[in-house]
């Protein structure tokens, strides 16, 4: 169970850091453009 958790904590922390990068990288996409 403590691993279950474990593993889906991480799940939600790289959907958080994957949506955190794509607003950094549109960011810089329209500075760029």
């Amino acid at each position: 169970a403590v691993i279950a958790e474990r593993s889906g904590g991480q799940e939600r922390r790289g959907r958080e850091l994957e949506e955190q990068r794509r607003e950094m990288v549109g960011r810089s996409a329209q500075h760029g453009a």
